[in-house]
């Protein structure tokens, strides 16, 4: 289970900014693909927690020295994603290429995001772009068209939330639910029809996430 990773990065070197994201000869500038230094380190934190958990299967349980090199490496691959993201939309490929992350785990990170409202996302083809969000979108977006995994990382990283915290989040999407469901009543075209739909499946998919959510954390595995 060599792919098995967490969705991080263990090695820090300097804040924000750093030489870490700059190019070759332009230490030091926010962007642009990481110096050497830092992809070795981080494909040899990779490597250290795929070595850590060779053999093992996805459901045993993760030691005390795994869970505090897999925090490490999340912490590290959100503050990449941080300085990579701009105001501007950019291409999947791009953002890989600045922080250094597969684009599977990457692209669990930002549908993590696009679910709190911090990024934006669009579809142009076959191709995905991601810009800093220009302030929070008045009802979730995409969250029907999640991957299995995706949805997974959402689950369990709001798991980690208070309990009431997730209970406000409820009460939240329910309200939305019934704005949505009198938007698609008033509609008066089936272009704006559909757009209310597609409201209506996002909130169903957050209503199922939290679900789950609460669920985890009021049965926790043995």
């Amino acid at each position: 289970m060599d792919k098995e990773y967490p969705v991080g990065i263990a090695y820090q070197e300097g804040g924000p900014g750093s030489g870490n994201f700059g190019h070759a000869g332009r230490p030091g500038s926010v962007g642009g693909s990481m110096s050497g230094t830092a992809a070795a380190n981080y494909a040899n934190m990779r490597k250290e927690y795929a070595d850590l958990r060779k053999g093992k299967k996805i459901t045993d349980k993760a030691t005390s020295q795994e869970k505090r090199l897999e925090n490490r490496i999340v912490k590290e691959e959100e503050r990449r994603i941080n300085n990579a993201v701009t105001d501007d939309y950019q291409e999947m490929g791009e953002l890989v290429k600045k922080t250094g992350i597969d684009a599977s785990t990457l692209g669990g990170h930002l549908g993590i995001q696009e679910l709190h409202g911090k990024i934006e996302y669009k579809r142009e083809g076959v191709k995905q772009y991601y810009r800093k969000a220009k302030g929070r979108p008045e009802f979730p977006k995409h969250l029907s068209k999640m991957t299995s995994t995706e949805r997974s990382r959402a689950v369990n990283e709001l798991a980690k939330k208070p309990l009431a915290d997730l209970r406000k989040r409820q009460d939240l999407v329910r309200a939305q639910q019934r704005k949505a469901f009198q938007g698609y009543i008033k509609a008066k075209s089936g272009a704006e029809k559909s757009r209310w739909e597609t409201i209506s499946d996002d909130l169903a998919a957050r209503e199922g996430i939290l679900f789950d959510a609460v669920d985890k954390i009021a049965f926790p595995e043995g």
